[in-house]
């Protein structure tokens, strides 16, 4: 099956003024809701390399923009618990954070407090959020979010990803991969068995809990469908800057 055919159970958000457009849309931002200390447990269990992938971004802030300021737009923002520790070192002029669940947007403007920058904070569905922006941010960062998008709608996004950022801008994803001839099943596989044997003390009745999002919403692709959509746009360049067990990755895009 090609990846134009998988199904979409895409994520509906909604600026802070609106209502929830429609009902997946509650119901995506009521799991990550109801089921974030979950989330949280597996995160601290490096199931999917937090720690890693956080610090290869923080190394590439650091000799990228060194001191300068720079505004950062984070799509899939959470809380803002995973960002906070590589913002908080940095001279940002500006956050904008964007994410399903109404609830954990509100958190987020409590996380965010030792940032002294301005702070947007945005509840939208994220291909329409990275339209209806209207201000250029320095970077632009998707993190285990992108997933939810179809292949058409991904590269939608990350067109409008380069048009929303300033000269030489980064578009900075972080994001589950197959591998090369790998269906969404088999990936969805070994995902749960990676809940089942990296997180300590999750048991099978966790991670069938944790596993439903996935299975209804997440549509991973190969970094070789990446490396096309970069290929065939104006982007200046692309790579791989981490990348583990041939299925998890941080890619870099430079405007």
């Amino acid at each position: 099956m090609r990846d134009n055919d998988l199904l979409l159970e895409t994520l509906n958000l909604k600026p802070e003024t609106l209502l929830m457009n429609n009902d997946h849309s509650k119901i995506v931002g009521q799991f990550f809701g109801d089921k974030w200390a979950l989330y949280q447990k597996a995160i601290r269990g490096n199931v999917l390399c937090h720690e890693q992938m956080f610090g290869t971004l923080d190394r590439l802030l650091i000799q990228t923009f060194e001191n300068r300021p720079f505004s950062f737009a984070d799509f899939g923002c959470g809380d803002s618990s995973a960002i906070l520790d590589v913002l908080r070192t940095k001279n940002l002029n500006h956050y904008i954070g964007v994410d399903a669940a109404e609830e954990l947007i509100e958190k987020a403007e409590k996380t965010l407090e030792p940032l002294t920058c301005p702070k947007t904070l945005v509840c939208d569905d994220m291909a329409r959020a990275i339209t209806n922006l209207d201000f250029k941010s320095d970077v632009i960062f998707c993190s285990y979010s992108l997933h939810h998008l179809l292949p058409e709608q991904k590269s939608a996004f990350i067109e409008k990803a380069f048009e929303r950022l300033n000269p030489s801008g980064y578009f900075i994803l972080i994001d589950g991969f197959r591998s090369n001839g790998e269906t969404r099943d088999q990936w969805l596989h070994r995902l749960e068995q990676r809940f089942l044997t990296l997180v300590p003390g999750f048991t099978a009745e966790d991670t069938e809990e944790i596993m439903k999002h996935p299975r209804a919403s997440d549509h991973p692709e190969t970094i070789s469908a990446f490396r096309a959509i970069a290929a065939k746009s104006p982007w200046q360049s692309f790579e791989v800057l981490f990348e583990r067990d041939n299925f998890l990755a941080l890619c870099l895009f430079v405007k």
